[in-house]
């Protein structure tokens, strides 16, 4: 008999490893995503010669215990499961490129997992219960990832030197954690930086941004931030989303000559007298819905937005990328 089934027979679990041993034998991929299988077979991790594995959307309570000791499994998506901790022995051959675990209950990661997976670059573990990331060895320099997604964890500024120590990061999406403050060097050796998204946290202020010279997306939608420091080194940023802080006054936009994108939504104390309101004529989109006082008077803009002329329209807008939650690495960023 079998123990999960759908309204049609007993599909997932009686031939999930037969499913597995064909998909190995035409595709080396397996792609097993919303059968309801709630485990992958222990045996699994026998194809050694496995390169992909799509488990994703599922309700997997439970990996092969071997499987981070496979040594040519480069991509492993098992997101949107329901598993709440992973296997810890990572093996030294191990060859992930590629870790989707968003959408799960993880509250650890394997310890070792970046020392071990040399060739890891893209992690994607948003929608967890984590508090904590990387062991502090990752800080020796050892880390490879370019793309780290974090959203929507417990993760508190304690986390962030961890990270640092990953210089090869070019997106970091920390957005709807539980972070107060940003050490003043952290920046300081991620010059690989593309992609940046803090959004909804409790940030009260942002360090100096230098060294970050390819920098393009700069997302801080709900904190708590009352201005920004200077950052003359951001000469790439085309996307800034300041939405829903405390800014009172207007940012120096003279440091981002190719600004494409301004969100200053939700800003309800912020002043833009007559010279800053000249420097946002050359921002193709400037959107500014709250309370604010424009060329030094008290009019209101309300539900409008500053086109390239430096005049309201009543277009309709929506905030943009900072409300995503890095759950698809196809649409968090793009160059």
């Amino acid at each position: 008999s079998c123990p999960n089934t759908f309204s049609d027979g007993c599909y997932p679990s009686c031939l999930s490893i037969a499913i597995v041993l064909l998909m190995h034998l035409v595709t080396k991929a397996p792609l097993l995503p919303r059968n309801e299988l709630t485990a992958l077979p222990e045996s699994l991790p026998d194809l050694q010669s496995l390169e992909k594995i799509n488990a994703s959307d599922n309700k997997l309570t439970r990996l092969p215990q071997r499987i981070f000791l496979m040594v040519g499994l480069q991509v492993l998506r098992v997101s949107c499961n329901r598993l709440i901790s992973l296997p810890s022995a990572v093996g030294d051959g191990c060859a992930l490129q590629l870790l989707d675990l968003h959408g799960n209950q993880l509250s650890s990661l394997p310890p070792q997992l970046l020392l071990k997976a040399k060739s890891l670059e893209v992690l994607n573990v948003s929608s967890n219960q984590l508090a904590s990331l990387l062991p502090a060895s990752a800080r020796e320099g050892a880390c490879t990832l370019t793309e780290l997604y974090a959203a929507s964890n417990s993760l508190r500024e304690s986390a962030l030197p961890v990270i640092s120590g990953c210089h090869k990061l070019k997106v970091l999406h920390l957005a709807y954690n539980n972070i107060s403050s940003i050490p003043s060097g952290f920046f300081g050796h991620l010059s690989s930086l593309e992609y940046v998204n803090f959004s909804g946290n409790s940030l009260s202020s942002l360090p100096p941004l230098l060294g970050c010279p390819n920098l393009c997306y700069l997302l801080l939608h709900s904190n708590h931030l009352t201005d920004l420091p200077d950052m003359p080194s951001l000469r790439s940023l085309h996307t800034l989303d300041l939405a829903c802080n405390k800014i009172e006054t207007m940012p120096k936009l003279d440091s981002f000559p190719r600004l494409n994108f301004l969100d200053l939504s939700g800003n309800n104390s912020l002043l833009v007298k007559s010279k800053a309101a000249e420097s946002l004529k050359r921002v193709s989109r400037c959107m500014m819905e709250g309370a604010m006082s424009v060329h030094g008077d008290a009019k209101l803009l309300v539900g409008r937005q500053i086109d390239a002329g430096g005049t309201a329209s009543h277009a309709k807008w929506s905030y943009g990328s900072a409300q995503l939650k890095g759950i698809d690495s196809s649409v968090e960023y793009t160059a």
